[in-house]
């Protein structure tokens, strides 16, 4: 019979693509890409995952330098609101 393991010897696998000693992209960064897919939004993304704004759009800024291709559209804020979504690259790499 198989051996069998406890919570604390679970095996948990955590995935990074790295672009030379930077991380492209990780778990908490596709989790804010989907957070932004989610909500049409940076600053929501942000709050869901508990961090600044100005945290996330630089979380975005190392994954784009990374892939060098945007990975966000964003549109600035004003009378209509503004709003951001997944370029095709973004979908592809929170497909990762």
């Amino acid at each position: 019979m198989p051996k069998k393991f406890g919570k604390s010897r679970a095996i948990r696998l955590r995935m990074r693509v790295l672009r030379g000693s930077e991380i492209a992209i990780g778990p908490g960064k596709a989790e804010l890409l989907n957070h932004l897919r989610q909500t049409k939004s940076i600053r929501k993304a942000a709050e869901r995952m508990g961090m600044s704004y100005m945290r996330a759009w630089t979380l975005i800024k190392t994954m784009e330098r990374c892939f060098k291709r945007p990975l966000v559209k964003a549109v600035r804020g004003g009378a209509k609101g503004g709003g951001a979504e997944l370029t095709e690259t973004g979908q592809r790499a929170l497909a990762l």
